[in-house]
């Protein structure tokens, strides 16, 4: 009876906190309370949830004591079953658990879950073992709500869904709308969302009340965040001065850019910003729709200053008006990245000004939405590498024209170019388009945009003859009343052999339906693809079907995605994510979030199969669902070697027993084997399907750990918002060469248009779509992507030096091949009886080239290891500092192994620690060294004497004579035994054996104080060369007595011996 009692009140409590208080509960058990100074305990329910901790009296009604919310937590411990919490204020929580391994992994992946760094620094959770896990989306929601509560305001309002939206995407751009009401909560949603990491741009909307706007940046920048850029639609008023003075005095702000967008600044405004980003050296900054005709003349000679130029390296001026190329152009030219998006410029004279300046630093270009009515001859920035000119109105016959005059210049690296969207052309205008890509001078393109815009076949063979070609967007090009468009392009996609990402995205009118058979059937045989959109082309869960074959046949292909695809049911993402588990790499599949809402809404999808395809896709993205695959097929696999290993034992075994001669041996053999399988390596491996949770991984039935985020790329077309991490590491590991930037300096009417182009800025600055990333054929994924590494754009290479890498990698490949076919025939099993018992291995195809499939035959006969697991769950055998929790262990001889007493730091399973940004702005400190003069250092060779280092006489030292070399000697075995030279004659023992002198080590003479030597050292410059053969004598030689050197001497001894020899 009391049995069921204790499990009705656990259930009232537990129905009071989640259904009243509205919290999830992590955690409840009956525990006994520890009342305050150790007087007794009393029994009581204690419940954990992701908000706060409380006790329960075992009552009728539930009643919270000592309720707590945990942003109040100051320290805590565990001391043996007892728990102890204290907060900031109120009593602290005491309590005994029964079983107090469940409470420990629940309080810490909670802290980890929801707490910043500089939060979790007074806990100390580095005193236990626990997994290296940061905050994800369900924490910050926990913190979010547990703010909210804490301060008697209701976290359900309009603001919470969209954060939980962004999260659930891990989008590194938010942007906050006027619809999102965050005007009177602002400082508690910043402080929610301050610990996410991936956030790296947040724009705000316009604050009525600027005081509470600077207020909330004030406390925002005073505490650690990886925020970089921040968008302000609120002029910097007087209240402004106080987020600014916080700013450069925080030690942790990563804040490198700033931006105000839609305000009408004044030049008291403007000196204001110039001083904040000089004072905290930021490198973007932007104004858009800010400045005026009045101001823009101020803003370009009291500004833009050499102080302010110095340390920018991105600007933008988007949507202003007034803007003056020639006056702008002598003010930037040491900037980096230019966006003059929708400034109503005429594009002719933008970049005539900027050829009479140079621009020597200028790499990328953003002119988009402005117009060209005219042809120009004028030389491009010397260094750009890349150019965007999308949604341009052109005039009459100018499009054609520009087309021949980018592709007349020529570029060191490759040109990305961004010319979406053309305004101004009719349908008889394209033929001249399509008639300048074929007479096209030269093929730099490395990525290109042609969204929106007209296609042809001469179009699509221009794009093949730009060999490293890696990015291509053809958007809504291929109209559904012209088909035969994509069945040209089907034809010249193969070609496109280093192609990597494709981006073929649909809209009404343009979509592939059907059609996309085609598609797929021709990118299988793309060597080199590794992303592919084919968003909104509503290609149903037949066209699903076939691209799960493609992902099947094709393994370059990585990353997937086919949103607004119009699927009925979720089948094919459960057979697509089928297809992704039996290959080898991993695979992101973009979450298809409209096809989902559509299902979820016509109630054809619940949550439960919503979190299973999360888990599942999640689980392709880390390569844990390719691993456990490949963990099922082992075991089968391995049944059957296990087997036929045991069948060629017994043939083995038998043939031993008839070779007496050999008993001994396998005795000793026998024996041998006994010790390695003691070990772990030579013993049983752990079956990777039934491993038991260590306290290093975190619990996946904890409800923080359960599936919340999904891959959804920010892979897009649209120009950086500012200067990214990523865009910042490619400039800095491909900087421009010094003489081509002091050249130009000079050279105002010169321009060698060497580097590289575009990409596309839309109309709407700050889309939360933005991806800031450049891209190449060798494609990495960015740390969005739950921890893998960022993409970086690559430099394309020149025609020449590609040809002399595969001149020497054909050279490479054949030799290799030749040895490959001699290791090949000596292999036990052949590469067909491999491929019979390892179904893991690819299937062949023709998409490779045949260098790669020379490569590929290395290894063909190569079987795979299984990977090796650590025990279950180590902490069973050794604590968290690697020490043995039982007696030593005990080898094959009996000895032991010696007490392991290290001192109290625990670096083991620990997650490493967030550096304060105030030690990356120091110098590291130079440490002042005293050398000894020359006199002081003692380059004499010394020896024991009486107990005492002395200096060797040389006058004293005895020579031998070098005895002749017989016929005795050339048999002597002692003669070939030569050991290590040795400066000092060795003494004979009893027995007539030299034995070696005892080593002596020099110390190197870095000394505290003056040395002063009590002995008297030997003058350099002696310089005598020694010598020492073991059981024949010790030989010296001096350079002073003995003009012949040593290496003669040699030399002479065995031209002797061969004329011997010979004769």
């Amino acid at each position: 009876m009391s049995g069921n009692l204790k499990k009705e009140t656990i259930k009232r409590c537990k129905d009071y906190c989640s259904k009243k208080l509205e919290a999830v509960v992590l955690h409840i058990s009956g525990v006994r309370k520890q009342n305050d100074k150790n007087k007794g305990q009393k029994s009581r329910v204690l419940v954990i949830t992701n908000q706060f901790i409380t006790y329960f009296k075992d009552g009728a009604k539930p009643t919270p004591d000592r309720l707590h919310y945990w942003r109040k937590v100051t320290a805590f411990d565990f001391i043996d079953n007892s728990v102890i919490i204290k907060f900031a204020k109120g009593k602290p929580i005491h309590f005994l658990h029964p079983k107090i391994e469940e409470v420990k992994p629940v309080l810490l992946e909670l802290f980890l879950r929801t707490f910043s760094n500089e939060e979790l620094g007074p806990l100390d959770l580095a005193r236990y073992p626990h997994p290296p896990i940061s905050v994800n989306g369900r924490g910050i929601l926990s913190r979010f709500d547990t703010i909210f509560r804490e301060a008697k305001q209701d976290p359900e309002i309009p603001v919470r869904q969209f954060i939980s939206r962004f999260l659930q995407y891990r989008r590194k751009n938010v942007e906050f709308l006027p619809e999102h009401q965050i005007d009177g909560v602002l400082n508690n949603v910043l402080e929610a969302i301050r610990p996410v990491p991936f956030i790296k741009y947040l724009s705000l909307p316009k604050i009525e009340e600027t005081e509470n706007l600077y207020s909330a940046l004030q406390h925002f920048v005073s505490k650690m965040s990886d925020l970089k850029f921040l968008v302000l639609h609120n002029n910097p008023d007087d209240n402004f001065k106080k987020f600014a003075t916080a700013l450069k005095d925080s030690p942790v702000s990563q804040l490198k850019g700033i931006c105000f967008e839609d305000v009408d600044l004044t030049e008291d405004e403007l000196k204001k910003i110039k001083e904040i980003a000089v004072d905290r050296e930021f490198t973007s900054l932007s104004l858009i729709h800010a400045l005026n005709e009045n101001t823009q003349d101020k803003f370009q000679s009291d500004i833009l200053t050499n102080e302010l130029m110095s340390k920018i390296r991105y600007l933008s001026l988007n949507k202003s008006s007034g803007v003056i190329p020639g006056e702008l152009s002598r003010r930037i030219t040491s900037l980096s990245v230019l966006s003059l998006a929708h400034c109503d410029l005429e594009i002719s004279d933008t970049l005539e000004a900027f050829a009479s300046t140079s621009l020597p630093s200028l790499r990328y270009l953003n002119l988009s939405g402005n117009k060209m009515t005219r042809a120009t001859n004028a030389l491009l920035p010397p260094n750009l590498e890349r150019l965007d000119v999308t949604s341009v109105t052109w005039g009459q016959d100018v499009l054609p024209q520009f087309i021949r005059y980018v592709f007349n210049q020529s570029y060191k690296n490759g040109l990305r170019l961004y010319i979406s969207a053309a305004q101004g052309l009719e349908d008889k205008d394209w033929s001249k388009v399509f008639d300048a890509f074929e007479r096209a001078d030269s093929t730099p393109l490395v990525e290109f945009a042609w969204s929106l815009n007209q296609v042809s076949e001469v179009f699509f063979q221009f794009l093949t003859r730009n060999k490293n070609l890696h990015t291509l967007f053809l958007g809504n090009v291929f109209d559904e009343q012209k088909p035969e468009l994509l069945d040209t392009f089907v034809q010249y996609a193969p070609s496109l052999e280093k192609v990597s990402k494709l981006i073929i995205n649909g809209s009404e009118g343009y979509e592939l339906r059907e059609q996309a058979e085609k598609l797929f059937n021709a990118l299988k045989d793309m060597p080199s693809l590794r992303y592919l959109n084919v968003d909104g082309n509503k290609i149903k869960e037949n066209g699903v079907s076939l691209l799960n074959q493609l992902i099947s046949k094709n393994s370059t292909l990585t990353d997937v995605s086919f949103d607004s695809s119009n699927i009925e049911s979720t089948a094919c993402l459960a057979e697509m994510i089928k297809a992704g588990e039996s290959r080898r790499k991993p695979l992101h599949i973009n979450w298809p979030t409209r096809d989902l809402e559509r299902l979820s809404k016509a109630d054809k999808l619940n949550k439960e199969e919503i979190d299973d395809i999360k888990k599942r896709m999640l689980a392709l993205i880390s390569g844990r669902g390719v691993s456990r695959i490949s963990a099922i097929r082992r075991q089968s696999v391995n049944m059957e070697e296990q087997n036929s290993l045991k069948q060629a034992s017994a043939v083995a075994k038998r043939r031993n027993n008839r070779a007496s001669v050999n008993l001994g041996k396998a005795a000793d053999s026998k024996k041998r084997s006994s010790v390695r399988a003691g070990s772990f390596r030579g013993g049983q491996r752990p079956n990777l399907l039934e491993t038991d949770r260590s306290p290093t991984e975190e619990d996946p039935n904890l409800w923080l750990n359960k599936p919340f985020e999904v891959f959804v790329s920010d892979f897009t077309d649209e120009f950086p918002l500012y200067l990214t991490d990523d865009l910042a590491t490619f400039f800095k590991n491909n900087p421009l060469a010094e003489a081509d930037v002091e050249g130009e300096e000079g050279k105002h009417s010169k321009h060698h248009s060497k580097h590289h182009s575009s990409k596309h800025h839309s109309s709407k600055h700050h889309s939360s779509k933005h991806h800031s990333k450049h891209h190449s054929s060798k494609h990495r994924h960015s740390k969005h992507k739950d921890g893998e590494e960022g993409e970086t754009p690559e430099v394309a290479e020149t025609p020449e030096g590609e040809k002399k890498k595969h001149h020497h990698s054909s050279k490479h490949h054949s030799s290799k091949h030749h040895h490959s076919s001699k290791h090949h025939s000596s292999k036990h099993h052949s590469k067909d009886e491999i491929q019979s018992r390892d179904i893991e291995l690819e299937p062949e195809t023709t998409m490779t080239s045949p260098e790669k499939r020379d490569l590929d035959a290395l290894f063909d006969d190569i079987p795979e290891l299984e990977p090796i697991k650590p025990p279950k769950n180590m902490f069973l055998y050794v604590d968290p500092y690697g020490r043995p929790l039982k007696e030593p262990l005990t080898l094959a001889d009996g000895t032991k192994l010696c007490e392991y007493n290290p001192p109290p730091i625990d670096l083991i399973n620990v997650a490493p620690p967030k550096l304060d940004a105030k030690i990356c702005q120091c110098e590291k400190p130079t440490p002042v060294r005293r050398w000894p003069a020359q006199k002081e250092i003692d380059f004499s060779s010394l020896e024991m004497e009486d107990g005492e280092l002395r200096a060797i006489e040389i006058d004293s030292l005895e020579f031998e004579d070098i005895p002749d070399f017989g016929s005795d000697d050339d048999d002597s075995d002692d003669f070939e035994n030569n050991e290590s030279l040795s400066g000092v004659k060795a003494p004979r023992d009893s027995d007539c054996e030299y034995r070696q002198p005892e080593k002596k080590y020099p110390v190197f003479p870095l000394l505290p104080e003056p040395y002063k030597p009590s002995f008297q050292v030997q003058k350099e410059g002696w310089q005598f060369q020694l010598t020492h053969v073991t059981r024949v004598g010790n030989y010296k030689y001096e350079s002073a007595l003995n003009k012949q050197s040593l290496e003669k001497l040699v030399d002479d001894i065995d031209e002797g011996i061969l004329k011997e020899s010979n004769e």
